[in-house]
């Protein structure tokens, strides 16, 4: 079972990773702005909006990490680092290394340790 448990985190977590630093060999920078904060329960789901290369105005979900961001930095109207991908601009994250590669490490991490817990006990 922890193999399985583990080959999944593991894939989780390289999945997300290869898309970061995807996003970071191919991507734009841009300044976006907090454009909608709501809360989930206890986790915040930021909205960030962007003009991109067109010019285009466009809203992304800051992604799935951001119970671990509740910060006076993402505030309504505050400005953020964006990264995205010039071929589709709704593929955008936060620049700031949480949301880049902290929790694709971690899942990475523990997945290979439930792997080797698995391979060992």
């Amino acid at each position: 079972m922890a193999i399985l448990l583990g080959l999944f985190g593991a894939s989780f977590g390289l999945f997300h990773l290869w898309r970061s630093i995807r996003l970071r060999l191919k991507g734009r920078f841009t300044i976006g702005n907090v454009s909608k904060v709501t809360m989930i329960g206890r986790t915040p789901e930021i909205y960030v909006s962007f003009k991109n290369s067109k010019n285009r105005t466009v809203v992304f979900k800051a992604g799935g990490w951001t119970g671990i961001n509740i910060s006076p930095l993402y505030q309504i109207g505050s400005s953020v680092p964006v990264l995205y991908d010039p071929n589709n601009s709704s593929d955008a994250v936060i620049y700031t290394f949480d949301f880049m590669y902290l929790l694709p490490l971690a899942f990475t991490g523990l997945g290979f340790f439930f792997i080797y817990i698995g391979f060992t006990h």
